[in-house]
């Protein structure tokens, strides 16, 4: 990152080793958008990095899965040659048949070349709507995106931007 302008619509790229970190610039520099991107709560072009796994995060304003855009940011990680996608639902408050449809549709294209997608369904009326439709013995669903990281073995998790 420069110091010479703003740069919240540039690149950034970076690795931060385990420990505590801040991000320090001046205003208008891009700290927050860097944040949000991070997040989710923006939409990135890049990926998402955390202790060798990519994450997939749709951000707090992601309240309904929205199909389209789902599944333009799956076919993005999927481009990306993804071995395992962790997409966090965490905040999504519908999911409807359409939705369910694109996450199928985004397992069959990993599963091509060996990849996989796991769910973080946190909520008890999401993760029903699941196990209503038998999707639970499809999909590996986690509490948290915590343990959804903590899979052992687990080579690398790509992340929706």
């Amino acid at each position: 990152m420069s110091a010479a302008g703003p740069v919240s619509d540039n690149e950034a790229s970076f690795t931060l080793d385990a420990g505590v970190f801040g991000i320090v610039g001046r205003n208008g520099m891009g700290k927050t958008t860097l944040c949000n991107a991070i997040t989710g709560l923006v939409k990135a072009t890049g990926r998402v990095v955390l202790a060798g796994e990519q994450i997939l995060g749709l951000g707090p304003l992601a309240e309904v899965l929205s199909p389209p855009e789902l599944r333009e940011r799956l076919a993005r990680v999927d481009e990306g040659g993804a071995e395992r996608v962790v997409l966090d639902l965490s905040e999504v408050t519908l999911v409807d048949s359409m939705a369910l449809g694109v996450l199928l549709g985004a397992k069959k294209r990993l599963a091509t070349h060996a990849g996989a997608i796991d769910l973080v369904v946190s909520k008890s009326d999401i993760r029903r709507i699941f196990e209503i439709t038998m999707l639970d013995r499809i999909f590996t669903l986690y509490a948290s995106r915590e343990e959804a990281l903590q899979v052992d073995g687990a080579a690398s998790a790509d992340s929706v931007e």
